[in-house]
């Protein structure tokens, strides 16, 4: 994709100002349709063998029938106060699980970033970290001298829960956190950044307790508490979901309709 990048404890990230995620899906969609879609899942019901399923598009009820539903619903990471992640009008897709016999999991397991700003719809990169510093309201550092150290290094991305502890005992105090350097100053709050919980499903993406009815992407549980998740494994897995797909459930598919909202 032609994307430059640097190595990193938690594997690469793209080497570019805007997030990485965004980088590498406007590359992967120069030569495919735009995953954009107007249609929004309302709701479905498994009866027997097949999906009855209700759609608005434009205002407009649709209802349609299916015998395999696929949901590309996108994370709840967006549900939160603070988060830089897609909000939907309506995120009621666990719900929807839950009533037709599928399971939700690990929903405590969240990646939360340090560095949200503008009421956490963005975050700071390292490039930008290290050429300020993260002050409160009277000028004071909010970190001590070994975690600025890293900050400067762009070296801090395994402490990040250090951080959010460190902001959150400041914040209770009443005090505001600002990042500044010699062009502009950000009140930084911390922000939801990924989710890693989710539709429990097999190794095929099969949602556990409803037959025919998959999860790939965010939506899908992908992580637990003690490994979390850090950028672009939900995009991996997602690759790998769809090699499975191809290899070992295709064949056998005669009607498929996917659910991206």
């Amino acid at each position: 994709m032609d994307i430059d990048f640097e190595y990193r404890s938690f594997g690469v990230i793209p080497l570019t100002k805007e997030r990485g995620g965004r980088v590498i899906l406007r590359k992967l969609q120069q030569n495919i349709k735009s995953i954009k879609t107007e249609t929004e899942l309302v709701d479905f019901k498994k009866d027997r063998d097949e999906f009855n399923i209700s759609l608005l598009k434009k205002d407009k009820k649709i209802q349609i029938k299916s015998r395999y539903l696929v949901l590309a619903t996108g994370g709840y990471g967006g549900s939160f106060q603070y988060n830089d992640n897609f909000k939907y009008k309506n995120y009621n897709v666990f719900d929807i699980i839950n009533k037709n016999g599928g399971k939700i999991i690990n929903l405590d397991c969240i990646f939360t970033h340090p560095f949200g700003y503008c009421k956490g719809r963005n975050i700071l990169i390292g490039n930008e970290t290290k050429e300020g510093e993260f002050v409160d309201e009277k000028g004071r550092y909010v970190f001590d001298e070994k975690t600025r150290r890293l900050i400067k290094n762009n070296d801090y991305h395994e402490i990040f829960d250090v951080l959010v502890k460190q902001e959150i005992d400041n914040l209770e105090k009443g005090n505001k956190i600002y990042f500044m350097n010699s062009k502009r100053k950000l009140e930084i709050i911390p922000t939801v950044h990924y989710t890693a919980g989710g539709i429990k499903t097999d190794y095929l993406s099969e949602v556990v307790g409803c037959k025919n009815l998959f999860a790939i992407g965010e939506c899908k549980a992908d992580g637990s508490k003690r490994e979390g998740r850090f950028p672009w494994i939900s995009i991996y897995f997602s690759y790998c979901q769809w090699e499975v797909f191809g290899r070992e459930v295709w064949i056998s598919l005669n009607y498929i309709i996917f659910i991206i909202n």
